[in-house]
């Protein structure tokens, strides 16, 4: 290595192992997770539940943010504008990045502006119908 270099580098050098240092271990702070439907339902309580059992392994609280309103498009927004700096988390759905997209035009990217970091449940969807009427299954339906 020339001379030169090795005195350019040094400053550098001096200053890294500070900055590794100055570096506060993640989570430092509460965490934000975006529920995009309003308190009470299913999606809510399986964001609490996790966040719960999350706030206990990590040594760090998080706080439930419900944004209900707009098929989930107010809170994927939200999220899609949030500092990229882990703090923030929204629990995605087939309204946020799948039947929105597909039908209207967003404030948001659902492929660019978000990283898909797990699966945390499939919602069934089941067909009902009322008690009385003569229907069992789907291959009965043609007499309703």
């Amino acid at each position: 290595m020339k001379r030169r270099t090795l005195l350019q580098a040094a400053p550098a050098l001096i200053y890294a192992p500070g900055l590794a240092f100055a570096q506060t271990p993640y989570p430092s702070k509460p965490i934000r997770y975006i529920v995009p439907v309003s308190a009470g339902g299913g999606s809510d309580m399986v964001g609490r539940t996790l966040t719960e059992r999350w706030g206990s392994l990590l040594k760090q609280s998080f706080i439930v943010d419900n944004q209900g309103g707009g098929g989930g498009v107010i809170a994927a927004q939200t999220t899609a504008r949030a500092a990229p700096d882990g703090y923030t988390l929204m629990q995605g759905y087939v309204a946020t990045h799948g039947t929105s997209p597909a039908t209207r035009k967003l404030p948001y990217d659902a492929i660019k502006d978000f990283t898909a970091i797990g699966m945390i449940g499939a919602t069934p969807n089941v067909l009902v119908v009322n008690a009385s009427l003569p229907v069992k299954r789907c291959a009965n339906s043609s007499s309703m």
